[in-house]
Order: C-alpha cells, then structure tokens, then sequence
C-alpha cells in the first residue's frame, strides 16, 4: 500500500528531475519545435491516436480480460512519463520535444482520456463510473 506521503514525494522527484533536464535547454530549442512542427505532429498523432487503438487491437487480438484491456486502454491513452524525457536527455535525443510533446498530450489528457475510456473501453465501464476530475486536474496541474 502507498502512502500519502510517499506519493507527494514521488510527485516532488519527478518535478526535480523534470526542473532539471528543463534547466539544459534553452528557449531556442523549444522555438526550434515549433518552427519545424513535423516531429511534433506525428509524437501528437502516435500518442493521441494509434496508441489507443493499437491498445484495442491487442486486447482483442490477445483475449484479454476485461479489467487488464481497460487498463492497457488507460495506459496507451495517457501522456508520455518523465522516463520518456529522461531515455531522451540520455540518449542526446531532441529533449525540447520530448518536453513538448509531454505538456500538450498531459494537459490534452484531460479530454481525450474520458472520451478513450468510454469509446474504446466503453463495455468494460459500467454506466454509473465518474472520473474523479477534480483529483485529475490537481494532479495533472502538478507536473506541467
């Protein structure tokens, strides 16, 4: 069982090593995105779209039980994590993109996680769940 405590810790490392690796890049690189947005609109394609269905795919493909498919569903839906950005600093891969693909699928999350969850994990849900989004929001807040 994690502990409230261990979470706000988990939450203020993670936050560390994100101000770090944020701490190496200049403005320029995260222009440099910007100007060339190709890279970035195929990061925002893979994450937002195929991940999801490929998810689908697999669940169905592979038998997989209702609680595991909606969990791989979950995870396929969500933003790329710190150990993203990390494997990229240390792989002197392009970090300023790795840091802007993570905030736009993050704060997008809060829209196109529900509407995964109910289109493609829709009969794995029962109709009375509610998404805590107050708890969501507050902790997405957290690590923008």
């Amino acid at each position: 069982m994690v502990t409230e405590a261990e979470t706000t810790l988990l939450g203020i490392m993670m936050m560390v090593i994100m101000l770090g690796m944020g701490a190496t890049l200049s403005v320029h690189e995260f222009i440099h995105v910007l100007k060339k947005p190709t890279s970035f609109f195929a990061g925002m394609a893979a994450q937002v779209l195929v991940l999801p269905f490929l998810a689908v795919g697999l669940n169905h493909a592979l038998a997989i039980p209702p609680g595991p498919a909606v969990g791989s569903i979950l995870v396929a839906a969500m933003p790329g994590g710190t150990l993203g950005k990390i494997f990229s600093y240390l792989g002197k891969g392009n970090v300023a993109l790795s840091i802007t693909l993570s905030a736009f699928t993050t704060l997008g999350a809060l829209f196109t996680v529900p509407l995964w969850l109910r289109w493609l994990a829709g009969q794995y849900i029962p109709d009375d769940f509610a998404m805590p989004a107050g708890a969501i929001v507050a902790e997405v807040s957290l690590f923008l």
